[in-house]
């Protein structure tokens, strides 16, 4: 007997677990006394349901729709050790939206042992959630470092996009000289120069330039307030403006 493709596909869509669409919905504050009864029924839940991905997502999507300090404990727990990778994601997202001087440490570890070449989906959940949450200056040199070594890895585009959104969102300046280098497509700056990388280095760079290109000249027009067709554009500008920029950004962090 046939079955209809279109019976398959509603099967497919109920036997697949999906991810609640609530990153911009804030989490409500909430007394420790509260905490720690969603806690309790947290873990309850979590033990209960170790073969149900479903209901582990369920269970971290509701801790994240609370913000306490009391919930940031588990919900590392859950991002560290849970087998599955879309839990363990979810969990960073809501441990993003938790109270910034709590999650902050907790985030910043999780960033630093963590593989933009090994788990790239996970990575750029971390820096999503920095980004959103707890993003500071510092954080931008790791978040650079991890933009270069992933050039070629063509599974760490969103990883990517996610350093690039962060740039643009927290305007920060040190930024400006990779997204101006990353404005063009990637290619030699000599052709027949004989140390050049082969052409499968330039084709795997080329793959992920192509998915976030919009997304460098986004970050440069939220930080600089320009628009540029070319880097050489840009670079005209950078020097004029850049040396500015940056003593204007130290003048704003001596104020604070």
């Amino acid at each position: 007997m046939k079955i209809p493709v279109v019976t398959l596909c509603l099967a497919f869509l109920v036997a697949t677990p999906v991810l609640a669409q609530d990153d911009d919905i804030a989490a409500r504050s909430i007394p420790d006394k509260e905490a720690k009864v969603l806690v309790s029924d947290f873990k309850k839940q979590i033990k209960a349901s170790k073969k149900s991905l479903r209901e582990r997502l369920e269970a971290v999507q509701t801790l994240g729709r609370h913000k306490n300090n009391l919930l940031v404990r588990p919900l590392l727990t859950v991002a560290k050790s849970d087998k599955a990778k879309t839990v363990r994601q979810e969990a960073v997202k809501a441990l993003g939206k938790q109270p910034p001087k709590r999650a902050r440490p907790t985030l910043t570890n999780l960033l630093n042992k963590s593989s933009i070449m090994k788990e790239p989906a996970m990575t750029a959940a971390i820096v999503r959630a920095i980004s959103n949450n707890c993003y500071d200056s510092r954080d931008w040199n790791k978040f650079q470092k991890m933009f270069s070594q992933a050039e070629t890895n063509n599974k760490a585009v969103d990883a990517q996009r996610a350093i690039l959104e962060a740039a643009g969102k927290h305007k920060e300046v040190d930024a400006i000289r990779l997204l101006v280098d990353n404005l063009d497509p990637p290619q030699p700056a000599w052709v027949d120069d004989p140390s050049n990388p082969p052409a499968s280095y330039w084709e795997a760079r080329y793959k992920n330039w192509r998915k976030w290109n919009t997304q460098v000249a986004s970050s440069l027009y939220q930080i600089t307030g320009q628009r540029f067709g070319t880097a050489k554009e840009a670079r005209a500008w950078m020097e004029k403006n850049l040396k500015k920029s940056v003593k204007e950004k130290k003048s704003k962090k001596k104020g604070k």
